[in-house]
């Protein structure tokens, strides 16, 4: 049965909830309370197994802008009053590259999944890359403008692409014996 505009607005309080269409009894919301895509975090704990993690991201009381990571970064992260300018440059399948602005050091956080295979570069240099908030990712980023790249670079497209490498110089070295013995039979 059709919900009455009252329990709409019980169910969708209008302070964290914006109706952004509706037809025919249809209603589709906006979470506006929602993290975004990316963002720098100055606050971090670190718990070292998942039911721990787990356990404190469902916690009521826990705000999702600390991020809960499974090991200490090895750069020191610094409170700040200004959280600093993050700015997607790119977004691609297989490549996400961000530009940061901050003061101090700070973790760089995505809402895309951890998956091994995914590499973090800053500035073209390879950093450890962080699980975070048990399924995203995010790298620690020094002060000042830098370049954040995550690339997905498995160990299996690696070693496919040497071995196409391999075989396209294999098939390249049998074609010119080929030629060659053909030229010198004629």
């Amino acid at each position: 049965s059709p919900q009455t505009e009252e329990e709409r607005n019980r169910k969708f309080p209008e302070d964290i909830f914006r109706l952004v269409w509706q037809e025919r009894g249809w209603f589709i919301y906006e979470y506006t309370d929602a993290l975004p895509r990316v963002f720098l975090a100055d606050s971090y704990l670190v718990l070292g197994d998942d039911q721990s993690i787990l356990d404190r991201l469902f916690d009521s009381s826990h705000n999702l802008r600390t991020l809960v990571l499974e090991k200490e970064p090895s750069l020191r992260i610094e409170k700040a009053n200004d959280p600093g300018e993050v700015r997607i440059l790119l977004y691609g399948a297989d490549e996400v590259t961000i530009e940061t602005k901050t003061q101090g050091n700070t973790l760089l956080y995505l809402s895309d999944c951890y998956y091994p295979g995914w590499k973090a570069y800053i500035n073209g240099l390879n950093v450890a890359l962080f699980r975070a908030n048990y399924a995203f990712r995010a790298v620690a980023v020094p002060a000042g403008t830098n370049y954040v790249v995550f690339r997905y670079e498995p160990g299996s497209f690696l070693w496919g692409k040497r071995i196409s490498v391999v075989s396209l110089v294999g098939l390249v070295a049998v074609l010119v014996v080929l030629y060659r013995r053909k030229r010198n039979t004629v």
